[in-house]
């Protein structure tokens, strides 16, 4: 038996909930592989919400989602920390997802703290008809708290 990497799994999950026309969040945009995921997921109809603290993050992800044909119009970009997603997304959100860390290519002193996550966790659990619990996957890091299932509510 192979197994699949947190990304596959949370995408694997996602795949069974998220809906042409659903508002989507993605909480920690970084490269933008999973805000080009949850726009394709979306499509036409839907939105997708991105968020990160480093405008080079943004940057990268524009960039990914103008390569793959995804109109600007589909995905509003925020740089802001994850824990103000209450600030912008005022509509039902079906699905919001974390990944954990920091940006490869950007400033490693930049990164996910836990009470920011934490924060816009629980801020999620309040989100109006977000039925998604939140997959949240964490790098492997060494320490016990990153040995957590992919898909925790809190």
């Amino acid at each position: 038996m192979k197994l699949r990497n947190a990304r596959y799994l949370s995408h694997d999950f996602i795949d069974s909930l998220l809906q042409e026309g659903d508002i989507a969040v993605d909480a920690t945009a970084g490269n933008g592989h999973d805000t080009l995921y949850l726009a394709q997921k979306v499509g036409e109809r839907g939105h997708v919400y991105a968020f990160d603290v480093q405008q080079a993050a943004l940057d990268s992800t524009k960039e990914r989602l103008a390569e793959n044909g995804i109109p600007d119009e589909r995905v509003t970009l925020i740089l802001s920390g994850h824990e103000r997603m209450a600030d912008y997304v005022k509509e039902p959100v079906r699905c919001v997802l974390f990944n954990l860390g920091g940006l490869p290519s950007g400033d490693h002193s930049v990164t996910t703290r836990v009470p920011t996550t934490l924060a816009a966790a629980r801020i999620t659990g309040g989100v109006e008809n977000c039925t998604v619990c939140r997959p949240i996957r964490l790098p492997f890091t060494g320490s016990p708290s990153a040995i957590v299932s992919p898909f925790f509510s809190i």
